[in-house]
């Protein structure tokens, strides 16, 4: 017996799983799937400053452009090669990182024109919270 998982170090890395259209092994898909994460979890800061800096339209505008053009490109450089995947994957994840503090800060410059700032930002808040939670049940049944 073996005092370690042979799913988690055995030979399944070095293995290609041929089940799709790449050959790719367990932990390069890991690896594509998760670099969208990196790009998403690095930038937030440094996105949101920018949104604040250039304008949140134009920031909100120009990065959902970006993303959806190499959303568009990504089967083209996953064909050409796992590292422009990669690198495709994570420029998303970069550009995705700035819809939130965006839409933050877009939504917040408005309540202080029309005076209602408190109640937006709590039902925001709300809206935010509760309608995951309500479809959690669904998810875990």
């Amino acid at each position: 017996s073996e005092s370690h998982c042979p799913d988690r170090f055995g030979s399944e890395e070095a293995t290609l799983v041929l089940d799709g259209e790449f050959a790719w092994s367990k932990r390069l898909q890991g690896l594509v799937m998760g670099s969208y994460y990196w790009g998403y979890a690095a930038c937030q800061i440094p996105m949101a400053w920018l949104a604040a800096t250039i304008g949140f339209r134009k920031a909100f505008g120009f990065s959902m452009l970006f993303a959806s053009l190499l959303t568009l490109l990504f089967p083209l450089a996953a064909k050409t090669s796992v590292y422009l995947a990669l690198v495709a994957r994570i420029l998303v994840g970069i550009f995705h990182a700035v819809a939130f503090p965006a839409m933050t800060g877009s939504v917040g410059g408005l309540g202080t024109t029309t005076g209602k700032r408190p109640n937006l930002m709590v039902s925001m808040s709300l809206v935010r919270a509760l309608v995951p939670l309500s479809f959690s049940p669904l998810l875990v049944t």
